[in-house]
């Protein structure tokens, strides 16, 4: 036998070996970390026959993996905390409430904040009927507003320019910005939070912010879309889902004095309706 053949051989058997694990090695990748078409598609038929229409690409999609994120908190420090941020001073007066705190100054500055990060803010003698009109209608603003920016800054603790692209409306007076608060890049489920100015004076507030940073621990195995919307279905969800989008969700651990950011689903159908689900227990917010 002809040695020369023989290693030839060798060598393109082994070669052939090495292209074979490493297609094995990338299909195990791949499915471990896609949903596969063909799965998604019978996942949204099974969910079709229960009343949930969805479309197979919402679901054939990169399986997310992100790490729960977590701070120091004790909940009524830290709701007296926004209130003195949003009002610029300590408040005259305290009201606690089921689900947060609501605050006042003797001059009528009135703030409602909760423990699911929700804030709610009206300085004193503004008509809150007034600004919600005028954020409305808002346009882009074409004059200097830096002393807003920067007083906007001051207000989220960020250095000095760091407000400087966040878009911006105005309409009747007033200066608004939208923020869409995020942990590590990924939104916080609350939605988008609105800071209203006159010049440098903060006069209108309400969304969800989180004024506090984080740390991330471990990532995390999340659930599937799929699962996600199946959890949906047994708790007799229906209509046509038309995103499904990840978030962080707050959870506040009491006897740990930690407030912890979980990774969770926010899904929204055709009718305007939405929920929030825990992406690593499937359990409804």
């Amino acid at each position: 036998m002809n040695w020369k053949n023989i290693k030839t051989f060798l060598i393109i058997l082994l070669l052939a070996v090495d292209l074979l694990l490493v297609y094995f090695c990338a299909d195990y990748y791949f499915s471990r970390d896609y949903t596969r078409r063909e799965t998604a598609e019978d996942a949204a038929a099974v969910l079709a026959a229960q009343g949930v229409e969805v479309s197979p690409d919402l679901l054939a999609a990169r399986v997310d993996r992100v790490p729960v994120r977590t701070c120091a908190y004790v909940r009524e420090d830290y709701l007296r905390l926004v209130v003195s941020l949003l009002f610029g001073k300590n408040a005259d007066g305290f009201y606690l409430l089921p689900g947060g705190l609501r605050a006042e100054t003797a001059a009528g500055d009135v703030a409602v904040v909760g423990k699911d990060l929700s804030l709610h803010f009206v300085g004193a003698g503004r008509d809150v009927s007034a600004m919600e009109a005028a954020y409305a209608k808002g346009s882009a603003v074409t004059v200097d507003i830096s002393v807003s920016r920067t007083a906007l800054e001051n207000l989220l603790a960020l250095p000095e320019g760091g407000a400087k692209n966040f878009a911006a409306t105005s309409a009747d007076g007033y200066v608004f910005f939208t923020l869409s608060p995020t942990a590590g890049g990924i939104p916080l489920c609350g939605g988008d939070c609105v800071f209203g100015f006159v010049g440098d004076r903060l006069v209108y507030a309400d969304g969800s912010y989180l004024f506090l940073a984080t740390g991330e621990s471990e990532l995390e195995p999340l659930l599937t879309r799929a699962n996600i919307l199946l959890s949906e279905q047994r708790r007799g969800a229906h209509g046509k889902v038309v995103s499904l989008t990840l978030c962080y969700a707050p959870y506040e651990d009491e006897a740990e004095g930690t407030l912890l950011l979980l990774p969770a689903y926010r899904v929204e159908y055709a009718d305007g309706s939405a929920s929030v689900v825990n992406a690593l227990t499937g359990e409804k917010y």
